[in-house]
């Protein structure tokens, strides 16, 4: 397992995500909508280039003897494509676990013919807001100088699903379930007192 070590400023979001890991106000949400003719295929091959390119964007976080390391995932989160009926709300506000997974996801929403809306959520702990403009540029780079024929674009549709199911089976591998419901379960008692029922010494029940 490949390990960078964390630089110091990491450890006020580690600390936080530690005390609610349900919190998502980090998640720094860009948004762009685009239209006319749109090639999907290319749109996801440059998103995995650019996470290719900048590959501690693929990364999630660890810690050994109390220091922060980043670790990185086994695969790439690909885009993902909704029709209108798509809740952007939870898109958005789905917390990011720090120690487990992609601390990214991206979603292409066709909202009518020739009409999109892309976005792209990143945990503030890789980002900022001020990378915007510069995220798009690198993007628009990747799409604008691939060219591809329909063989290709079929093989960049299949590698992409390809990519897709890997990242569930490995979501499956790593699932803790115990982990999970301890602490959805953290704030209920652990124990039920049972009332005690005060019976006449002369009735009886048959």
């Amino acid at each position: 397992m490949e390990l960078i070590k964390a630089l110091p400023y990491i450890t006020p979001f580690w600390i936080e995500h530690q005390i609610n890991p349900e919190r998502y106000d980090y998640n720094i949400v860009f948004h762009q909508i685009i239209e006319g003719n749109l090639s999907e295929a290319k749109l996801k091959y440059s998103l995995i280039k650019l996470i290719k390119n900048f590959p501690l964007l693929n990364c999630y976080l660890k810690e050994i003897n109390n220091e922060l390391f980043w670790c990185k995932n086994q695969n790439i989160d690909v885009l993902k494509t909704f029709k209108n009926s798509f809740d952007i709300k939870y898109f958005v506000r789905k917390p990011f676990d720090l120690q487990t997974g992609h601390l990214y996801r991206f979603a292409l929403v066709c909202t009518e013919k020739n009409k999109y809306d892309l976005l792209l959520v990143f945990h503030h702990v890789l980002i900022d807001g001020g990378s915007y403009q510069e995220l798009l540029n690198t993007i628009s780079s990747y799409y604008n100088k691939l060219k591809i024929n329909k063989k290709q674009n079929i093989l960049f549709k299949i590698k992409a699903k390809f990519l897709q199911i890997e990242k569930k089976l490995n979501d499956l591998n790593s699932y803790k379930p115990e982990y999970f419901w301890k602490r959805r379960l953290s704030d209920f008692q652990t124990k039920n007192i049972f009332p005690k029922l005060r019976m006449s010494k002369n009735k009886k029940f048959s």
